[in-house]
């Protein structure tokens, strides 16, 4: 996913030095880059501000203080929409910016925005994140870039609720007897039918400004993985083994759908394989078949059942033969708590590849501090000698998969589409021997979704 909504191009000069960004960096004189004519396209926006003024520097003058002003500060995540309005210059703008990880603003932007005085570099923080909001098509990619799209390492779906659409129609003052002021044509939506018939001349609504809370008055929002927790769920991740059989059921899904005659699979790129994989790892660790997760769980609460119970311990999370692991799990299903078949056919027959999953985080401590010893909760917490290794399943590949290539794929508009689609629909409509017109017979094509067509991969593959 996916990168800030002000456009980026490169340029020469001296840089704006934060002493409050960590990510700031400098960037000596070089020649000058070929410009990308955006700055019509895009306006650039005031910029977070941090609160921790410049020190002029020894020697300036009284009358330099009066133009120093708080440095912009770059942020972790950013939430843009409407990338697919912006021209391709902008578009190139921001995906040469995400392919360097580098922030530059030019003499022109510096001087159309007061906060920004001069030109200069900030390197994108490591664990920035982009997220881009669009309107949902189950049959087409969004219109972006190709290489743009391709910054973007999965898509899932996101279902506004009519309570919502309300709240935010009334959030921006929308008067309910103005019926094109709903940014929501939804029978849902405001205003009602009764408001339609409504005689006197429309009007365009008033424009209304709410204060939002300012951060200092606010109560701190607590993250929902701590920062602690986060840092050994990425060590977990990069300890996490995918057999090579399933590294070959991987590959064979993306030939499958690039290769598929209804799907346009010529935006799977490499970048798309390895984000999937690192992607799967991830989703193993914190929702995925959480066989050694679960073990450790029961055994805090009193002990494993079974025979399992007898091999396992809570001060050691090192992993063990495989046979000792299959005497108390064989047969039972962690993810769906069924058999193995049954759940295939729930991931493929039923298409529930977007149903919510539960986050089962592997380091999650004990409800009380009693429970564990402080020995027990240095293991738990990550030995150097001792770690625990994680195994991909095949569920965890056939869940991450459709979340990761959903956005690159396009439905092709009919057979004439296809690869071999001019044998029977040529540029030239030609009948031989007075053969029927295939485009004329009077049936209508029925075009799948992607999602429909994923499934049926999923299921055959």
């Amino acid at each position: 996913m996916q990168e800030q909504t002000a456009p980026w191009a490169h340029g020469h000069g001296r840089p704006l030095i934060s002493a409050s960004s960590p990510a700031s960096t400098l960037r000596s004189r070089r020649f000058q880059a070929d410009r990308l004519l955006f700055l019509d396209e895009m306006s650039v926006p005031s910029p977070v501000l941090s609160d921790r003024e410049v020190v002029p520097e020894a020697g300036t003058g009284e009358n330099d203080t009066d133009d120093v002003q708080p440095l912009p500060v770059l942020p972790k995540a950013v939430v843009v929409s409407g990338l697919e309005h912006a021209s391709l210059p902008a578009q190139r703008a921001l995906c040469l910016a995400l392919a360097e990880r580098r922030l530059i603003f030019e003499e022109e932007m510096a001087s159309a925005n007061s906060c920004l005085n001069e030109e200069g570099t900030w390197n994108l923080p490591d664990d920035f994140i982009m997220i881009y909001v669009c309107k949902a098509d189950g049959h087409d990619r969004p219109a972006l870039l190709g290489a743009l799209l391709d910054k973007f390492a999965m898509s899932t779906d996101v279902v506004i609720s009519p309570a919502v659409r309300h709240a935010y129609a009334a959030y921006r003052g929308t008067p309910s007897s103005t019926p094109l002021a709903s940014p929501f044509a939804t029978p849902h939506s405001l205003p009602t039918p009764s408001d339609v018939t409504s005689s006197g001349p429309l009007r365009s609504p008033p424009s209304r400004f709410f204060a939002l809370p300012s951060m200092s008055t606010s109560k701190p929002i607590s993250p929902p993985v701590p920062p602690a927790e986060l840092a050994l769920l990425r060590a977990s991740s990069a300890r996490t083994v995918m057999h090579p059989f399933l590294s070959a059921y991987l590959r064979n899904l993306f030939y499958a759908a690039r290769q598929h005659p209804l799907l346009d699979g010529t935006l799977l790129t490499r970048r798309t394989h390895r984000d999937a994989d690192a992607l799967v790892r991830a989703f193993r660790v914190i929702a995925g078949d959480s066989v050694g997760a679960d073990l450790l769980r029961a055994g805090f609460a009193g002990g494993l059942p079974g025979e399992a119970s007898e091999h396992a311990s809570t001060t050691s999370l090192s992993t063990r033969e495989p046979a000792e692991w299959e005497k108390g799990v064989t047969g039972i299903d962690w993810a769906r708590r069924g058999d193995g078949a049954s759940d295939r056919e729930a991931i493929c027959g039923n298409g529930a590849t977007d149903e919510p999953m539960p986050v089962n985080l592997p380091f999650r401590m004990p409800a009380s501090e009693d429970e564990v010893d402080p020995d027990d909760k240095t293991s738990m917490l990550g030995d150097t000698n001792e770690v625990a290794v994680w195994d991909v399943s095949e569920v965890d590949v056939a869940r991450v998969f459709p979340r990761i290539v959903s956005h690159h794929l396009r439905v092709r508009g009919g057979p004439d589409e296809e690869i071999l689609g001019s044998i029977n629909w040529p540029a030239v409509e030609h009948l031989p021997d007075g053969g029927p017109n295939p485009r004329l017979d009077g049936s209508v094509y029925e075009r799948k979704t992607v999602k429909e067509v994923l499934v049926q991969i999923l299921g055959d593959v």
